[in-house]
């Protein structure tokens, strides 16, 4: 038996709301898989391009807030 059919058979055991579930899940599957594809596909140069409009979109004077509660050893 292959994996479609095992799936189905279970699938059918189960009342609706679980199988409207399962579905769900399905399509949540399907929509991963198709952004993994298209990010896939893009070339060297897109995915370069891509960072560099992410590094652009975010201020260099943005700072950068470390939470170091050890500091509090070194107060007076």
């Amino acid at each position: 038996m292959i994996v479609a059919e095992q799936v189905t058979d279970k699938l059918r055991k189960l009342p609706i709301a679980a199988q409207e579930e399962v579905l769900d899940f399905v399509e949540f599957l399907l929509e991963k898989s198709m952004r993994r594809d298209r990010s896939s596909e893009q070339s060297g140069e897109q995915k370069a391009q891509a960072i560099e409009r992410w590094a652009k979109s975010h201020s260099p004077d943005t700072p950068v807030i470390i939470d170091d509660s050890r500091e509090i050893i070194y107060e007076d």
